[in-house]
């Protein structure tokens, strides 16, 4: 059962002439649970990957370089389908996803990477992983 909703919030970007800084997280940000664990992942051009839901995981995805499509559904009504796109340039946000919502996303630029602050550190375990051909649920990035 999803109990918590997705959140996006605007992020900051202070810019100048030597270059950027890009706000990811605070520990006083709503969305923050805590993290025991970021990484950085990578999705190519026109490329999806998922479907994938966490059983207690949240994430919280900042767009760093390229632009990603996201696709977030709940549990309770895979056919509402969220739809998200983020990039460093246009749209730049932090996307919270809490436990039990399906995610999938899709590379839109040449190359794509985002960053993920989880509040768990990875377990296979903990994860429930589909195929995105699978045709269990029906729609397209």
């Amino acid at each position: 059962m999803s109990a918590e909703p997705i959140l996006f919030t605007p992020l900051e970007c202070i810019e100048s002439e030597l270059g950027s800084v890009r706000h990811a997280m605070r520990i006083d940000a709503q969305g923050y649970h805590g993290f025991e664990e970021v990484y950085f992942s990578s999705v190519n051009k026109n490329k999806i990957k998922g479907w994938k839901k966490h059983l207690r995981m949240t994430m919280n995805l900042v767009v760093c370089h390229g632009s990603v499509r996201f696709a977030v559904l709940s549990e309770n009504n895979l056919e509402n389908v969220s739809l998200f796109t983020i990039s460093p340039t246009e749209n730049y946000g932090r996307l919270t996803i809490p436990p039990n919502y399906w995610l999938a996303f899709k590379g839109l630029g040449d190359e794509n990477l985002l960053m993920n602050f989880s509040n768990l550190l990875h377990d296979p375990a903990e994860a429930v992983n589909e195929s995105y051909d699978s045709g269990r649920f029906s729609m397209v990035l």
